[in-house]
């Protein structure tokens, strides 16, 4: 993985989240077809997922009616990697996983590079 996390929360376009442990996904010494994250019903399909390594980390994602919604680990739980997941909302669907900003640095005002 990227960076240290402990959780990570995983959502589908029919909007269910899950918030479950990172050690729980097992790593494979080999080829191998993945694992199960998040069981799905017919028609619907993962989005993605987001690592959690600060308290402050959330999923935020955009649904169909362009709204961003948050999803803090405080309010959704830790549960069991390959379980359903919990349903959010039954009115719309999430459209895409909102990615945080990234904030370049100019390091030359710090005398850094290139002076």
């Amino acid at each position: 993985l990227v960076r240290e996390a402990e959780t990570m929360f995983m959502a589908s376009k029919r909007a269910r989240v899950l918030h479950f442990r990172i050690d729980e996904v097992p790593v494979l010494g080999g080829a191998g077809k993945g694992v199960r994250g998040l069981k799905l019903e017919a028609g619907d399909e993962v989005l993605g997922i987001v690592q959690l390594s600060r308290p402050s980390d959330c999923l935020r994602v955009r649904n169909d009616n362009d709204s961003v919604l948050s999803f803090g680990q405080t309010k959704y739980q830790v549960s069991s990697r390959g379980g359903r997941g919990v349903k959010t909302s039954s009115r719309t669907n999430f459209v895409e996983i909102v990615q945080p900003e990234i904030q370049l640095v100019d390091w030359s005002q710090f005398g850094g590079v290139g002076e």
